[in-house]
């Protein structure tokens, strides 16, 4: 009678351990919202899309080995555009800045004739070093 008794006790026990747990992931454990939000998205594929231009390899060191550096410093707009619409959807607009942060100068380096966004704008950047300066690649990015 009492093993019945100690096996009664376990299985009560193990119950209001059960029940506990769960009441603490159900209320008080802070639920995770991760909403899909397009300007969040554009800013990590334009952030990636131009990760990967500077971080492909070209036996050029003139340009520090980056593909995103010698496209912009020989001007290069078609085959940057054409990856860029490759890489973000048909549906995204977007412009290319140029800062040189020695100069402090910020120049429209694509398109050449400015697009006025039309929605939110998602913006990456990436950092690029030329001839002794220091340039900032600036992607705008929006819906279309």
């Amino acid at each position: 009678m009492k093993a019945q008794m100690l096996v009664l006790e376990a299985i009560f026990v193990a119950a209001w351990v059960i029940i506990a747990i769960l009441l603490i992931n159900t209320f008080i454990l802070p639920r995770s919202t991760t909403e899909e939000n397009p300007v969040a998205q554009l800013e990590v594929l334009g952030s990636d899309a131009l990760r990967s231009l500077d971080k492909a390899y070209i036996e050029d060191s003139a340009y520090h080995n980056s593909l995103l550096t010698k496209y912009i410093f020989t001007d290069d707009k078609a085959s940057l555009s054409k990856f860029l619409n490759v890489t973000l959807s048909n549906l995204v607009s977007y412009r290319i800045w140029l800062y040189n942060a020695s100069a402090h100068e910020t120049s429209l380096w694509y398109p050449e004739n400015p697009i006025n966004a039309t929605n939110n704008v998602a913006t990456a950047h990436r950092i690029i070093v030329y001839n002794g300066y220091v340039y900032d690649v600036k992607l705008e990015m929006w819906y279309k």
